[in-house]
């Protein structure tokens, strides 16, 4: 780990590990360096902090302007210390991260949160980083969100190896971990804003989907789903095997044009809801096992048609839920 550390020739972050170490271990005073050094070093550091100050705002606006969610990054990592300090810089850069110790955990963690990146050493604990990518890549959920590989070293065949299992960049372990950061923001940047809404909106059901797990398997469970549905800011419903909403949020009424009460009396099916390129088609792929297009063209309660992005997710069997958005 020091190799690791010592070859990103970087003084403050030398700095910042010696003093961090030595205070975890308890192992005394450490020796202060001449002042002239220290002088520089501590000037390095406040101006990177002013640097990352006067791009804040640059930063909230490539991350869709006010309101907009910070990117999200997962980051997984054996070696502590190096953990601590990706997630240290990304923070810093704005980003919302979800650290991992390990394959597995990582692999839970982005099948959960949907980051915008990944990023992944090589070599790790359980599983190989090979392994990782390869899940990540077969998981539907998962298949699109680009990837940042950390080796020890770039052996010849290390980068294609990565790139067969979904990589998108690869970099040695000794680049300086601000160079990594700015990849995985530039990365988040990239992806289409179709995918990024479909993203977005599959995070909403996944947290429908952990909540489906906590109630008890009994006949209230559908309804405590449908009463969290009913309250819900996001266009969301619920709906059973022959796709009829059981429960709506308010936000799918003012999306659709449609009240309450008359979204529970259609189908997904229904004539009214028929556009272009009607949304139950994308039902039908769902319920088949496949990916379909997210985005369809729907005539909401005023006649007008309307193009939105939809995903659909199985809460629970027998429930499944629709989560849409005005497409980008």
């Amino acid at each position: 780990m020091v190799g690791r550390l010592e070859a990103e020739k970087d003084g403050m972050f030398e700095w910042v590990r010696s003093r961090t170490l030595a205070r975890k271990d308890d192992a005394g005073p450490v020796d202060r360096e001449p002042d002239r050094l220290e002088d520089h070093r501590r000037a390095g550091l406040e101006r990177r902090q002013a640097d990352r100050r006067a791009s804040e705002r640059r930063r909230r606006l490539d991350s869709g302007g006010p309101g907009a969610e910070p990117f999200r990054v997962v980051i997984i990592e054996s070696d502590e210390d190096t953990r601590l300090l990706y997630t240290m810089l990304s923070e810093e850069a704005g980003l919302t991260v979800y650290p991992a110790i390990d394959g597995p955990s990582g692999l839970a963690i982005a099948q959960h949160r949907l980051p915008d990146v990944v990023v992944t050493h090589i070599d790790l604990p359980t599983i190989s980083g090979f392994d990782l990518l390869g899940q990540l890549h077969e998981d539907p959920v998962t298949a699109n969100i680009p990837i940042v590989v950390v080796a020890s070293y770039l052996h010849f065949n290390t980068p294609a190896r990565a790139r067969a299992a979904a990589a998108i960049r690869m970099f040695d372990e000794a680049t300086d971990p601000e160079t990594l950061i700015a990849s995985v923001r530039e990365l988040a940047l990239v992806t289409s804003p179709e995918r990024s809404m479909k993203r977005q909106l599959t995070r909403t059901l996944l947290t429908l989907r952990k909540f489906g797990t906590h109630c008890k398997p009994d006949a209230d469970a559908q309804q405590r789903v449908r009463a969290l549905i009913d309250r819900l800011q996001v266009a969301v419903l619920a709906l059973d095997e022959d796709g009829r909403p059981v429960a709506a949020s308010p936000a799918a009424s003012r999306l659709t044009g449609y009240s309450h009460g008359e979204l529970l009396t259609m189908s997904i099916f229904d004539a009214l809801l028929d556009g272009e390129v009607p949304v139950h088609n994308h039902w039908q792929e769902f319920l088949a096992g496949e990916p379909g297009n997210p985005t369809a063209i729907v005539r909401d309660g005023t006649g007008r048609s309307t193009r939105v992005q939809a995903a659909f997710l199985t809460i629970f069997p027998g429930l499944h839920a629709a989560a849409i958005a005005p497409a980008p």
